[in-house]
């Protein structure tokens, strides 16, 4: 299912914006708040998927399309202040710093009910 602002990955249980929430590379911290405070097609409990959910976006790029050049932050916690990153142009993952602003920025999802 897809909107004109998001599509529905029934089997995965998200729905994954159509859009970056930044056109820039941000920390952890303002990408976590970009979603947490996005509202989009009526929806506002957005959030940055979990390091296995961006595994899903990537498997369905083609989707989407419009992926930056940059890393896409995850919700998954990589040590006491990193966070799972993936690129999605060739699904590698890495981590960041969570204050790291560099090459590095957002996707947002939401839990379909």
């Amino acid at each position: 299912t897809s909107s004109s602002d998001y599509v529905e990955l029934t089997a995965a249980g998200i729905a994954v914006a159509k859009a970056d929430a930044s056109s820039a590379a941000i920390s952890w911290t303002s990408a976590n708040n970009l979603c947490e405070n996005l509202t989009l097609g009526g929806h506002t409990d957005w959030r940055l998927p979990a390091i296995e959910e961006l595994a899903v976006i990537y498997s369905n790029k083609n989707r989407f399309g419009n992926f930056s050049q940059f890393d896409y932050w995850s919700s998954t916690q990589y040590g006491s202040s990193s966070y799972y990153t993936m690129w999605l142009k060739d699904g590698e993952t890495s981590y960041f710093s969570k204050t790291n602003s560099n090459d590095v920025t957002c996707r947002c999802v939401r839990t379909l009910q």
